[in-house]
């Protein structure tokens, strides 16, 4: 089996309390070509500390040289890598041992897709479940009209072929929540894609996620981004879905006029499918 050079990419600001655990996650692994790019985003906590105590010849340090936005940190981390495909990984998730070995079996036999994902395990106060979301098979093959509705992929479950990506154009500085779903839409809409139908890593949910603690930043970009795919037609029809996304982040905020406005523009059904959705997430 071709063992082609992955470069993980850890992009850190102020990630000491899972840090150790997750470079562990990527030392543990069984496959072994690997490198590892730390991009501090000008930490103030024990970030430097914590990776500096790893031995490893694979790990490489790189410190900001100003602090800048998510979207920003990923362009300047993924222009320090060196492998073929990359990898994604927060200080706060983990992946499985086997997931590189698994997910290079699948890119070895599929040398023209963009990306390689799988199923996440989600860690919330420690408490393990699988992600409800994907119990399904994961969709494979052409699978942008359906990411436009919805970003189903995890990040740290993803590997990306470097090549199809310095491709597509820059992660915009401004991003700093989509930047994930950035890479994933304009891989997709070129590329076919393939999945690991069996969980290979674990998506840690925790209150410092941007997720839960800036939701409509998080939906505003969203909906930029997929409205910047127009006049395509299936982005059109995403629109209402991310609108009604939008609305339930404003109501989550407490942003009821800025919820409804949002509802008119977007449509109610749309909205009533993604509010049960988001229940009974």
């Amino acid at each position: 089996m071709k063992q082609p050079l992955i470069s993980v990419i850890i992009n850190c600001f102020n990630g000491e309390k899972y840090l150790s655990e997750t470079i562990k996650s990527v030392i543990g692994q069984t496959y072994e070509n690997w490198e590892l790019i730390f991009w501090d985003n000008q930490s103030t906590d024990n970030s430097r500390e914590i990776f500096e105590k790893f031995d490893d010849n694979r790990l490489n340090y790189f410190y900001a040289d100003s602090h800048t936005t998510l979207g920003q940190a990923r362009n300047l981390a993924i222009a320090k890598s060196k492998g073929e495909w990359i990898g994604f990984l927060d200080t706060d998730d983990l992946w499985h041992k086997t997931k590189l070995e698994k997910q290079t079996s699948i890119i070895n036999t599929n040398h023209e897709i963009g990306f390689v994902y799988g199923q996440a395990e989600i860690i919330y106060s420690g408490i393990r479940k699988k992600n409800k979301i994907n119990n399904e098979k994961l969709p494979e093959g052409n699978i942008f009209e359906e990411l436009l509705k919805d970003n189903f992929i995890y990040y740290v479950s993803a590997l990306i072929n470097k090549d199809k990506l310095s491709r597509i154009p820059k992660i915009p500085d401004t991003f700093n929540q989509v930047e994930d779903y950035y890479i994933f839409l304009h891989l997709s809409k070129f590329y076919e894609v393939k999945a690991l139908q069996e969980i290979c890593c674990s998506y840690r949910i925790h209150d410092n996620n941007l997720s839960r603690n800036m939701p409509v930043e998080g939906a505003t970009e969203s909906l930029e981004l997929v409205r910047s795919f127009l006049p395509d037609v299936r982005a059109q029809d995403a629109i209402g879905y991310k609108l009604s996304s939008l609305a339930i982040a404003q109501i989550r905020e407490r942003e009821y006029v800025k919820a409804f406005l949002s509802l008119l523009k977007g449509g109610f059904t749309k909205f009533i499918k993604r509010f049960i959705l988001h229940i009974f997430k």
